[in-house]
This record gives C-alpha cells, structure tokens and sequence, in this order.
C-alpha cells in the first residue's frame, strides 16, 4: 500500500469516528430535549389532571340555584316558544346568548346533565389555558415547558370561590361555563392579535371571539380594552386601533340598548361614600386569592399580599408598557391590565355585599397573578431574547420563522445591571414560591369544602324530587336563594316532564322511596378539624336545611367543666358566631353545631377539634 492511500485511509478512519461521536452526541441532546419535554407536558397535565378527578368525586347531578333558568331556557326549546328574546334576556347584568345555546345543546344531547356541564367548562378552561400558553410560547420558542407550570396551576386552581359554598364553587358549578366562555374568548383574542404582523382574517377573528366574549357575560366585554392594549403594545397602525374601537363601541351599544341597570346587585355610590372600604375590597381581592377561604374581614396578610402584587403589577405595566423601548412583553402586560380592571369593576359593584364575596371571582383575578409571572418570565436573565421587531415594516414573515433574535451586548437593555437582573430572578422566585404556596391552600381548603357541599348537593336533589312534600321557605332557601318558591316549583315540574338533569338519573327515584329529609345534618364548616385559633375566632356552620329556627356553638375541653354555647346568626355565608378565645385558657377543645327546632328538639353535628394558642401576657 502506498503512503498516500494510507494516510488517506487513516483520515477516512478519523472522520468516520468523528462522525460517530457527533452522531452520538446529537443523539444524547435529542434525547435528553425529548426527556425535558416529556418531563414539561407531564407537569403541565398534573393540574388538569387534578381539575378533572376533584369534578368526578364531588360533582352531582342536581338542579340548584341559578341552574333554574337553565331549565326555563330549555323548557321554552321544547314547548316551541324558543326566540331570539329569550336567549337575549338579561340575567342580572349579563347577556348570555352563548351559553344559553351550549345549554340547549346539552338538553338536546344530555337531558342537561349538570355534571357534563362541569366536564365542558374544563375543557373550555383547558383551551383557554393552552392558547395562552402557545401565544407566548410562539415569541419564545425555546422556553422549557416546564416554565409554564406555574401558569397551568394558577388557571387551575380551586381557589375560585361561590359565597354558598366555598372556594370549590366555580369548579362545581355547571353555570359558572358562561365565565369560562369569556375566558376562552380572551385567550382567543389575544392569541390571534398577539402578532407582529396582522391580517384581515385574523383581525375579523380576533373581533368573532371577543364578540362571543361579550354576549357571554357582562366581564366579557373587557375584551375589547384589552385587546386595544395589545394592538398598542405590538405598534400596529393606528387605522387597525381604529377598527377595533368602533367594532368595541359597536358591541358595548348593542349590549346596553334596552338594558336595565337595577336588574344586577350594583351599587355604584358604595365607592364615592367608602372610598377607603373599597380600597381595602380592591387590595384584598388581588391578595386573597393565595387562602382560598371565604372570609368576613380582610386580614393583614391579605392586605399586604395584595398591595404587593398592585404594587408589581403597576411597576410591570410601566417598565414594560408603557416604555416604547422595553415594549417585549405584550401578552403579560395585557394580562395584568385585564385582571387590573376587572378587579376595579368588581370592587365597584360588589364592594358593599361584603369580603366573602371577594374569592368568587378569583377565576379572573388570578390572571393578574398569570401576567406578572409571564412578564418576569419575559425579563428573566438566563431568558433573554430580543423579539422580532413588530414595527409595521416587517412584512411577509410568519410567525413561525421569526423565533427570537439575541440582543447584542449592551444594545438591547441598557439598564441590564446585575443588580436589576438579580431583583427580577428574586422578585420571580418568590412569585413561583406563592404560586406553590396558593396551590397547596387553595386545594386543601377546596377539598374541605367540597366534602361538605356534596353532601349538601344530595340533600338539594332530595328536596328536588320530593318538592311537593316541602314548604315554600325551604324551597326559596335551599333550592334557589332569590328566586321565587312559585317559580322554582314551576321548573321543576318542567324538569320532571322532560326528565332534565337528576330526574334522568337513578337518583331521583331513590330520593322518591325515602321521602324528604330521611335524615338532617350540621357541620362546622370554619375553623377546619385540627386547627389552631387565637384571638377573636369566627365559626361558620354549613345547615343543609334551612327551616331550623335557631343554631348555636357548643364548645367542651380545656380546663372548664362547663360547655360553652355560643348562639349563631344567620348570614350570607352561613350560621355565624365570634368566640373570643382570649377567654379560655390554651389548650384543646371540641367545637359542634346544634340545630335546634320549635319543639326544642336539638340536633348535633359531628365535633371537630381546634386548639387554642394565645400568647400570655406577663
């Protein structure tokens, strides 16, 4: 062999093992990309998972509540009188024709199983979160999934609360998918305007879902405001903010002709008398949404928690908004705003029913809470990218070829000092850290009172089916607070004839067998069995039949003999009553709720036990 062949065979040999290691190599970093991304999807589905499971073990199907005009919708579909008027009707302050048409659909295909209604809002929830997802994943493409666990936990918390029962309630609650309709449509708007380039089809689109938004409920129409956040944010041509004002005024009139502003619970003159009431309901609502508890009266930690994410969430707008030149996070920011404003709203109409309220709406709050995590994200320093300029001169690039370009050194960011790096990666932390934390609480407490509203919903569906057997003051109050007994009677002989919701299960023929109220129940509902109080107490007792006279609070342990007997009254959120417990020594004690009817015959629910730990002052 020749020197020359052998030397050309050696290189042949060099670079073939060259090759190999280089296969090899590639061959490690896909795999090892696939197992992060794996690893990303599976935590993402954690939440979702858990959504789905805490409907399948506490959800009934039963008629309750608002669910009643539901029944009226579906009953007018089938007697023929269906019009264009009743899917526009206003519900308190909401036109829901929307959801009125989900309604129908589910009659028609389901006998309006309540229960399947719930297993829509997920999936509506579940779209919702995964078009958020993938608009801001679509300017950062090479964002681990993973990072996006703190969004999936916060638009699947069990915080979001119903004043009836417990921070469960929206989840649980088959009539709250109006609510997720809306939050469907803000995702969908913002992930068709959420473009450096915009076309006709997806401005037109963009305007579809904020329209659906809108002629869901009444917080729908925020869309529109939002969605002018955006189309600022991304810089687009003032003819393009032009058309969508006219299309938002066009549909707020359209929504407000022939509307009547007593139909609701507003009380617009709460926040000029109250000025600082509203202020603390504002600041609560942002920071009461890490408990998930209903509660009386605002606490300091969540006033603190509160003012803390205003705080950052006004400081974000600013640094990130309204300054042209770090303009690079357009969907946080019109997350913040959206949560921003409709908190405002709320606080103006709901203020003066009280902070119990406050948890309710959390659904919408938490994306206040979403937008401050993505902006932080944006601002990350291990994260940081130069976005494609979205100035009206980038023509003829999709959204899928502009990627993320890196900023040269010193020319992107020129307040980029270690310092503002290192508070971001802290301030994003610690908001991870409460994300953590909310989720722990929120699904602890939800679980708490989910048990106790199961066994309320099987009392409801006994007193559905036995209806006839039961007066009008149990029917008002157990069946449909603010509704007429004539007309709840009404819809359940419709629900009957028609065989909607639990009349199509077996459930309502065993209800049928036993008749009413073959046995009555109590509970303690606050303080949680096992908890540690102090001070001033509140104790809350869930009574899922409302036609007792009287509720007390018999408290035994400690160092007395005696049982104390605290009488409760009767307020939004239950039975109530204070127990000062400055008054009794540390220690054990075993609290239970007693009903007590005219005959004076007393029924106790089961005990619970909390612990007393009040600092002794010497």
């Amino acid at each position: 062999m020749k020197r020359s062949d052998a030397l050309i065979e050696i290189a042949s040999t060099d670079e073939a093992e060259a090759g190999l290691i280089a296969s090899g190599a590639s061959f490690k970093s896909t795999a090892r990309r696939r197992t992060i991304t794996g690893v990303g999807v599976v935590s993402l589905a954690v939440p979702v998972i858990v959504h789905l499971w805490f409907i399948h073990r506490y959800s009934i199907n039963m008629i309750w509540g608002d669910a009643w005009s539901n029944i009226n919708v579906i009953g007018q579909v089938h007697a023929g009188n269906l019009s264009l008027a009743t899917l526009w009707t206003q519900y308190n302050e909401n036109r829901m024709i929307f959801p009125n048409l989900i309604v129908i659909l589910l009659g028609d295909t389901t006998h309006f199983n309540v229960v399947i209604e719930e297993y829509v809002s997920a999936a509506i929830l579940i779209a919702a979160t995964g078009l958020l997802i993938l608009t801001h994943r679509r300017s950062r493409p090479s964002t681990p999934w993973f990072y996006y666990c703190p969004v999936a936990i916060l638009m699947f918390s069990l915080v979001s609360g119903n004043p009836y029962f417990g921070p469960s309630g929206n989840t649980l609650w088959g009539f709250q998918m109006a609510w997720y309709l809306v939050l469907l449509s803000l995702s969908a708007t913002l992930f068709l305007l959420d473009r450096p380039s915009l076309t006709t089809p997806l401005l037109v689109g963009a305007m579809a879902a904020a329209v659906v938004g809108s002629y869901s409920s009444l917080q729908g129409l925020l869309i529109w405001p939002m969605g002018l956040v955006l189309l600022y944010l991304r810089r687009h041509s003032g003819r393009i903010m032009v058309v969508w004002i006219i299309s938002a005024i066009v549909t707020g009139a359209i929504y407000f002709y022939d509307y009547n502003s007593s139909a609701g619970f507003s009380d617009p003159s709460y926040l000029w008398l109250h000025p600082f009431g509203a202020l603390s309901y504002f600041l609560f609502s942002a920071g009461d949404n890490i408990i998930g508890q209903q509660v009386l009266t605002p606490g300091h930690g969540d006033l603190i928690l509160g003012t803390v994410m205003v705080v950052l969430a006004v400081w974000l707008v600013i640094t990130c908004g309204l300054r042209r030149a770090n303009r690079e996070s357009p969907l946080g920011v019109s997350l913040i705003c959206f949560g921003l404003l409709f908190t405002a709203t709320t606080t103006e109409g709901r203020a003066w029913l009280g902070y119990p309220l406050a948890g309710r709406y959390a659904m919408f709050e938490l994306l206040l809470w979403v937008g401050c995590y993505l902006v932080l994200l944006d601002r990350a320093p291990h994260l940081r990218r130069r976005p494609l300029s979205s100035s009206p001169d980038v023509v003829g690039r999709t959204d899928d070829d502009r990627g993320s370009i890196s900023a040269p050194a010193g020319e992107f960011d020129p307040a980029s000092r270690w310092w503002k790096g290192n508070l971001r990666t802290v301030t994003l932390l610690a908001l991870i850290g409460l994300v953590l934390t909310q989720a722990i609480l929120a699904t602890r407490s939800a679980t708490t009172d989910a048990s106790a509203w199961y066994q309320r919903q099987l009392v409801i569906a006994d007193i559905d089916v036995n209806i006839d057997h039961a007066n009008d003051n149990l029917v008002h109050n157990d069946l449909g607070p603010g509704w007429p007994a004539s007309f709840i009677r009404q819809m359940t002989a419709i629900a009957r004839s028609e065989r909607l919701s639990l009349f199509n299960t077996p459930l309502a023929a065993q209800d049928a067998r036993r008749g009413l109220f073959p046995s009555l129940q109590t509970n303690v509902l606050v303080p949680g069995d096992g908890a540690i109080v102090s001070k001033t107490s509140v104790l809350d007792a869930g009574v899922w039949v409302s036609s007792a006279v009287r509720v007390q609070f018999r408290i035994t342990g400690g160092a007395s003999h005696r049982a104390l007997v605290l009488p409760a009254k009767l307020n939004y959120d239950g039975w109530l009553a204070y127990w000062d417990t400055n008054a009794v020594a540390n220690g054990t004690y075993v609290v239970r709720s007693v009903l007590i009817y005219p005959n004076r015959v007393r029924v106790a629910g089961s005990p619970i036990s909390v612990t007393v730990e009040n600092r002794s002052l010497r």
